[in-house]
């Protein structure tokens, strides 16, 4: 893999990282009021879409990297 592309993968999993936080999540649940029920629903949420966000993001490095064929 290419230097710039190993970069910007580690910075789209650490973004991917952050979504789902305990420490993210209590902090948008606190400053919006939710209850501890909806904590839970919105840990799913942000769950489900970091997964697919995480599978777009792999598949693409995948194919910069046996594809694309960049150095």
């Amino acid at each position: 893999m290419s230097p710039a592309l190993m970069a910007a993968a580690n910075t789209s999993g650490g973004t991917l990282g952050k979504m789902i936080g305990l420490q993210t999540i209590a902090i948008a649940a606190g400053a919006t009021g939710l209850s501890t029920l909806e904590q839970g629903k919105l840990f799913r949420f942000t769950l489900r879409h970091s997964v697919i966000l995480l599978l777009a993001g792999g598949l693409i490095a995948l194919a910069y990297t046996y594809v694309f064929r960049l150095t």
